[in-house]
């Protein structure tokens, strides 16, 4: 109080951000003050505020009375206004109408919940020192620790439970390894408040910094052996082609025995016997990145060095694509995970080639790849083709594997689901058939921009988000769980243009499961997407829209 004549401005004690683009719009809760009186209430960070003591949270029609609308809102910078406004008082009882996930469900569950509106309270010591509640501790103190409790509070510990808690699971904002290493590096301070200063705020504390760890630390799951059969599968097609590669490899360098000579040091190509060794094979040693050369645009492998001198193969010849097709399909079918080196077995032609190579201009001989060994595991005969391509060694012996899309009615979560099994069991083309042949795009005035007919197995995007899939379920990620599923919205009437299709769309959220301290838990970080967009086109089948790796 001022002098005794000014009441203190009262409020919910929430911070809320508004978001008037949703259906209906709400103000989402992000912050839950300590001392506010909705704590200990259900409310939840995160809740949709869409009424306030029964009245619609809703914007004027008209444009110039919107702004005070939203800025006197619960949570917002003037609320207090609102409130003095209509003579409202303390501990004066507000109901809330708020929207929350049913998570573990399908959609929103409505509910009400009750709280009183406080003063924001000054609060000193007998020397008229602030204090961050009563009985302290002082704002300005530190107690031993590096930084005050007043800049701790509110710049260091509140922002990070906020950027947990407020919706950062979801939206791929937290980290949650590197999230647990920051909040257990709150529990001195935690801990300290519990014993020298008990009471709501210090038990505030706690709560908030439980609640934050506890998302972090991810829901533990119990993953049946058979969960993991999938990993097993994968060796298993590893080491069958691996097998079989390095047996086609040898048979057909015993083949051209006779006809191979050793590749260094290589003959002269100016001033050599060059006859004495066209239409000869060699083997050459593995090539790996750095040996790819490009000149003027045109790409070789090269093999060799000063004072052995050097072979270089055509990268663009019809023989090395057939060659890096087939790798192509190895990752689709077999594994992402397949070494970059090629060993060649090559037969050298006639003429030379000169190639500029860090600056200096180098003679080899060219040679023409007819076998390539990829990674030390995948073998590939470029003498044999089948419909203008060359099967690595086991291709064809590898499971044809068919589309097994779900049915036609199944829920959007159905479907995300059966696209992660398609990923587990390297089933490339049911994932592509999980996909929209569609998209719509906003453009500017209104309405939408419809694509349709698009084939997805020609997206090269497509191809990198395969493999980016299968990399990651064979990897960090060991499953992926639906855990909930928005309501249905309409994005096109179709109403837009002649026969224009109606188009649904709903979002799905995705738990992650990995494997951490030598349990299945839960877990978000940047490199794992928990959100996807799903469409349907006139109530057929729902498709994936999100075009995203796992």
């Amino acid at each position: 109080m001022d002098g005794g004549t000014t009441e203190p401005e009262i409020s919910t004690r929430l911070q809320t951000v508004e978001r008037l683009d949703e259906v209906p719009c709400c103000l989402r809760v992000t912050w839950i003050a300590w001392d506010s009186g909705f704590r200990g209430s259900d409310l939840r960070i995160g809740d949709r505020i869409v009424a306030v003591n029964g009245t619609a949270f809703a914007l004027p029609s008209n444009p110039s009375d919107r702004g005070k609308r939203v800025s006197q809102a619960v949570g917002q910078y003037d609320e207090p206004q609102f409130w003095a406004n209509a003579g409202a008082h303390a501990g004066q009882t507000v109901r809330l109408t708020v929207r929350r996930r049913n998570r573990g469900g399908t959609g929103w569950q409505q509910l009400e919940v009750a709280g009183t509106l406080q003063p924001k309270a000054n609060y000193r010591d007998s020397d008229n020192e602030p204090l961050m509640c009563p009985g302290g501790p002082r704002q300005m103190g530190r107690d031993d620790f590096d930084e005050s409790w007043s800049s701790w509070y509110d710049s260091t510990f509140v922002p990070k439970i906020v950027s947990i808690l407020d919706e950062g699971w979801r939206t791929g904002r937290v980290v949650c390894r590197f999230e647990m290493k920051e909040i257990a590096a709150f529990q001195p301070r935690v801990d300290f408040l519990a014993q020298h200063y008990p009471g709501a705020f210090a038990a505030s504390v706690a709560a908030d910094c439980a609640a934050a760890a506890a998302l972090v630390r991810g829901t533990e799951y119990d993953l049946p052996p058979d969960a993991l059969k999938y990993r097993q599968a994968s060796d298993e097609r590893v080491q069958q082609v691996a097998g079989v590669g390095q047996q086609a490899w040898t048979a057909m360098r015993q083949t051209l025995a006779a006809q191979t000579i050793e590749a260094f040091p290589t003959i002269d190509p100016i001033r050599g016997d060059r006859d004495s060794v066209i239409g000869k094979f060699v083997v050459l040693p593995p090539i790996a990145n750095q040996d790819w050369v490009s000149e003027a645009g045109h790409n070789y492998l090269t093999s060799g060095g000063d004072g052995q001198g050097w072979y270089f193969a055509d990268a663009e010849s019809d023989a090395a694509l057939r060659m890096l097709r087939a790798t192509a399909r190895y990752g689709d079918i077999v594994s992402p995970n397949l070494g970059e080196s090629y060993e060649l077995i090559g037969r050298i032609q006639r003429d030379p080639r000169l190639l500029v190579m860090n600056q200096k201009a180098i003679w080899g001989m060219q040679i023409d790849i007819v076998g390539a060994l990829v990674g030390g595991q995948m073998f590939v005969d470029l003498n044999q083709q089948q419909d203008g391509e060359s099967r690595f060694a086991g291709e064809s012996d590898l499971m044809a594997r068919t589309a097994r899309l779900p049915p036609a009615d199944a829920p959007p979560g159905a479907v995300i689901a059966a696209m992660v099994q398609a990923i587990k069991e390297d089933d490339r083309s049911t994932w592509l058939a999980l996909f929209a042949n569609w998209q719509i795009t906003p453009v500017d005035g209104g309405g939408f921009l419809l694509q349709t007919g698009i084939d997805r197995s020609q997206d090269a995007e497509m191809n990198e988000q395969w493999d980016a899939s299968r990399t990651s379920i064979l990897g960090r990620v060991f499953d992926a769980r639906v855990v909930w599923v928005d309501d249905p919205a309409v994005r096109m009437t179709g109403k837009e243009f002649p026969g224009a299709p109606m188009i649904e769309e709903t979002e799905v959220e995705v738990e992650f499961i990995g494997q951490f301290d030598g349990a299945f838990r839960g877990f978000v970080d940047v490199t794992v997407y928990p959100l996807w967009r799903l469409q349907r086109t006139d109530g057929g089948p729902w498709r994936i829209a999100s075009v995203q790796d796992l």
